[in-house]
């Protein structure tokens, strides 16, 4: 009886298979956005938010100037900065206000979303666009989090053989006030 590692395997199956049919073209963009912008912010809400958390977390360990949407220390935003939105809808208000003020400000705007034709969609300068997963079950946005984790883990990978980074280069800067 392995009811929990079944369904375990099952959520991975169905996260690699929606990672597969994401086009390398739109990450190695998205990379190349980030190795050219001085700052990026990123965004999103409830679980979303957290995998762009975690993001900024791997992005601040590059040494790389990162700011999470609403943080009290978050800066100014200008033009030759980056935002980064992860929205799996490209419908949720809190991130699509914040890309709508960004793309006032002249900043880039990328959408991680399932949604391409969504008020996100129609914002972002660029998408990385994954498909949502044909089996709908009650646990469908556990499935979305877990690619956008992945996706989002691929493109650190890529952002530390860029910069000629190592593991030990984030280890260093890894946090030690927790």
């Amino acid at each position: 009886m392995n009811e929990i590692k079944d369904q375990i395997q099952k959520e991975a199956k169905s996260a690699e298979n929606l990672c597969s049919q994401v086009l390398e073209k739109d990450l190695q963009d998205l990379v190349r956005r980030i190795l050219r912008s001085p700052r990026i912010f990123v965004t999103g809400a409830g679980r979303s938010g957290l995998m762009a958390k975690a993001f900024a977390m791997r992005l601040a360990q590059m040494g790389r100037q990162v700011h999470v949407v609403g943080d009290e220390t978050t800066p100014r935003m200008d033009e030759r900065d980056l935002l980064l939105v992860c929205s799996i809808s490209g419908r949720t208000q809190g991130p699509l206000l914040w890309a709508r003020i960004a793309s006032e400000l002249g900043a880039s705007v990328i959408a991680l979303t399932c949604r391409k034709d969504s008020p996100l969609g129609d914002l972002a300068h660029h998408i990385v666009l994954f498909p949502e997963p044909e089996d709908k079950g009650p646990v469908l946005a556990s499935t979305m989090e877990l690619a956008l984790l992945l996706i989002l883990d691929g493109i650190s990978r890529a952002l530390l053989d860029q910069l000629g980074l190592t593991e030990n280069d984030l280890l260093n800067r890894h946090a030690n006030l927790e």
